[in-house]
């Protein structure tokens, strides 16, 4: 049987544990909206058009949108949430340096042009709509800011929230155990 202070503290342990995971899931809605509001602005406001690898890097922001709210909600299963969104944005992370790499020419990338071309009714119109048509090179910087270009940037954004949830957890974790242990 257990008395009334054990039961407080694990009250206490899942707290603490719950407001990480809390805090991760707002963190990781807020930081994908942030970047694909970014990205959808820079494409459609500001005229840059994205490649291909830049439409591949908004993928994992997505999955973790998608991912994200679940970690409020399934406690059994949360790890595996954490673990989805871990990877997306490692995934992330290595299309990023790949991207960069392309830039810099350290690696080639062929993409095919891409774009919407309406419904052209003749053939002078399908030509005037191709030509016109913004095309992003994954090989160019579309922009950069203060000297690196938004690939970089995707990737040192992506590193510090997966810096930052692998160091909550650590510390939320490693809190528990300490508090079991003594």
């Amino acid at each position: 049987m257990q008395n009334k202070s054990s039961l407080l503290y694990n009250i206490s342990f899942l707290s603490s544990i719950d407001k990480s995971y809390h805090f991760i899931s707002c963190m990781c809605l807020f930081a994908s909206v942030a970047a694909l509001v970014s990205a959808y602005y820079a494409e459609y406001f500001l005229q840059l058009a994205p490649c291909k690898l830049c439409i591949y890097e908004r993928i994992p922001f997505f999955v973790i949108l998608v991912s994200s709210p679940f970690l409020l909600v399934t406690k059994n299963i949360r790890f595996y949430f954490t673990f989805i969104i871990l990877s997306a944005l490692f995934i992330n992370i290595l299309l990023s340096f790949f991207h960069f790499g392309v830039e810099q020419g350290v690696f080639r990338y062929q993409s095919l042009c891409t774009g919407y071309i309406g419904n052209p009714t003749s053939a002078q119109e399908l030509m005037d709509i191709v030509k016109g048509a913004p095309i992003g090179n994954c090989s160019v910087p579309a922009i950069e800011i203060f000297g690196l270009s938004l690939s970089v940037w995707n990737g040192l954004f992506c590193s510090c929230i997966f810096a930052l949830i692998i160091t909550i957890l650590v510390y939320a974790y490693s809190n528990t155990v300490k508090k079991r242990v003594y």
